[in-house]
């Protein structure tokens, strides 16, 4: 039985004396993600190649450090006669399935060989979608070396579409834990609820009650509803183009929840064009017993933003455009997210 650390060219080896001198070795990762694509490498090792150089140091990803990963990707790739990915997002995987999705990943990948395979060595699954011979085996990614090249290829890949997620979506962590249900990453989605990049019908995104539980047992109250609002609203602004400079600004008055800048602004001052200052307050509410979240900014509320507003100017000096925006976010009473309703000029006088 073959050293399930050392993987092998074994099964390669088979298939070339057989007469198939393009055999490739496929993998997935992400699979059992709650959040981001999956992602599939497929790859060819070269006819009659030896277990030396890199393809002796090829191991089942999971097995590896990130840096190790890191490190044998560019020389995986190089060594290899073709390789490629094929990703399936989240989107898709709601729509599919996570096996249909899979498969569509694993597809993409071998559609995107250049020579074509003429044999496929699977790690577990089967792919009837291709009229191209095939077998596979369970854990073939810790015994087949070209299996295990594209687990390390699939999984570097979609390590770097998670980092770029991060970037975006930088309150769920997505860098550290690449979407997976670490216990950090359970606590974003009990303060923050899902994103688009989440998958949906998965557990517990899919159940909203359970998601609530997990907010209150993450120490869920009035405060973290009001910071999941604002992350949403911060997201929402970022979106359309404004950039956040400052955020729960406060002075003896009150607070200001956001403070951003709009830069494509129609105004000039001296011939320069000055972006516009944005004060943003988020109005979030689960559920609709005491009226939404647009209609919780009262006469009284609009005088005290403006209050605020003025301490604000006279500190920073501000002497450009200026104006107080509300970002509305309506959740239902399971608290799962409704709307996120951005309100331009919405306090006046």
């Amino acid at each position: 039985m073959p050293n399930q650390l050392q993987p092998t060219l074994g099964q390669e080896q088979q298939r070339w004396v057989a007469g198939h001198a393009h055999v490739a070795g496929i993998d997935e990762a992400g699979r059992g993600a709650l959040a981001g694509p999956v992602v599939a490498a497929a790859l060819i090792t070269p006819p009659g190649a030896q277990l030396a150089g890199v393809w002796a140091q090829v191991r089942d990803s999971k097995l590896l450090s990130p840096t190790r990963r890191a490190a044998l990707t560019p020389r995986i790739q190089a060594a290899a006669l073709t390789w490629a990915v094929g990703v399936a997002p989240a989107q898709v995987i709601d729509a599919v399935g996570i096996a249909a999705a899979t498969r569509q990943a694993m597809c993409a990948a071998i559609n995107a060989l250049t020579p074509q395979p003429d044999w496929l060595l699977i790690d577990w699954v089967k792919l009837p979608e291709v009229a191209i011979p095939q077998t596979s085996y369970v854990r073939a990614d810790q015994t087949i070396v070209s299996v295990a090249a594209a687990s390390i290829l699939a999984k570097t890949h979609r390590d770097d579409l998670m980092r770029a997620l991060h970037a975006q979506y930088p309150h769920y962590g997505f860098a550290g834990h690449k979407g997976y249900a670490a216990a950090s990453h359970r606590e974003a989605l009990a303060r923050f609820g899902p994103c688009p990049e989440h998958r949906h019908t998965f557990a517990p995104i899919a159940q909203p009650r359970l998601l609530t539980a997990l907010f209150h047992m993450a120490g869920g109250s009035r405060r973290r509803l009001g910071d999941r609002g604002e992350q949403l609203a911060v997201d929402a602004l970022v979106q359309a183009g404004l950039a956040i400079i400052a955020r729960n600004w406060r002075c003896p008055s009150g607070e200001i929840d956001i403070v951003a800048q709009e830069p494509a602004a129609d105004y000039a001052a001296g011939g320069a064009v000055v972006p516009w200052l944005v004060l943003v307050e988020v109005r979030t509410r689960r559920g609709n017993a005491f009226g939404s979240a647009r209609q919780s900014i009262t006469p009284r509320k609009q005088a005290k933003l403006r209050e605020v507003a003025g301490h604000y100017l006279q500190s920073t000096g501000w002497a450009g455009p200026w104006r107080i925006d509300v970002v509305a976010v309506q959740m239902d009473a399971d608290g799962r997210l409704l709307e996120v309703e951005h309100i331009r000029h919405a306090v006046t006088g």
